[in-house]
């Protein structure tokens, strides 16, 4: 029983604990990134490629330092590489867009089209309200030749759009109606609200 009681008045401790290493690994993390930036930018892509892979060792869920990675390897031409860091990334953060959309792209560059548009498939299944998903996947379809998908992928877009459209004109009216909102300093509103 004590024993119990000891470990439930640790736990809030080492939960505490945790998170503070958690968040100086991504403060490491973002650190290792920066310089990687820094040198991708200044031109030294395998100087940061090594920045890059700190700032993963760092923190192992840091999309952003994959995507970089997988980019950086893009620009090189370095196409198995960059496939493993964009699969690397993906495993670890499923939920990163960018991740899949740079392993599409990888895919595609190496010839295998099925598989670039396999990734597409399951980033719109992972994120169906992101319409840049969408686009990326209509985008692929359309360079395959897949001119259906492609139509179903703008046709989504364009529901998604709309829909929105909608939501928002209806706010406006209802917030800037101006027979709902009767002002007597108006004129107008004043004649408007008499005929209600």
């Amino acid at each position: 029983m004590i024993a119990a009681l000891v470990l439930i008045a640790i736990a809030p401790a080492r939960i505490e604990a945790q998170r503070d290493m958690r968040a100086s690994r991504e403060e490491i993390a973002a650190q290792y990134r920066a310089q990687g930036d820094s040198l991708r930018a200044a031109g030294d892509r395998g100087s940061a490629i090594g920045w890059y892979r700190d700032a993963i060792a760092a923190d192992p869920d840091d999309a952003l330092s994959y995507e970089r990675l997988g980019r950086v390897f893009l620009e090189r031409e370095a196409l198995g590489d960059a496939r493993s860091a964009f699969e690397a990334g993906v495993t670890r953060r499923p939920d990163h867009g960018p991740l899949w959309i740079g392993l599409a792209e990888t895919l595609e560059r190496m010839g295998a089209m099925d598989e670039a548009a396999r990734a597409m498939r399951e980033l719109t299944r992972r994120t169906p309200d992101d319409p840049d998903a969408w686009r990326a996947r209509a985008a692929l379809a359309m360079r395959r030749g897949a001119w259906s998908e492609a139509l179903a992928c703008y046709r989504r877009i364009g529901d998604d759009e709309a829909q929105r459209n909608v939501i928002a004109l209806r706010f406006l009216v209802g917030t800037n109606d101006p027979v709902r909102r009767c002002d007597p300093r108006s004129e107008v509103r004043r004649a408007l609200c008499a005929r209600r």
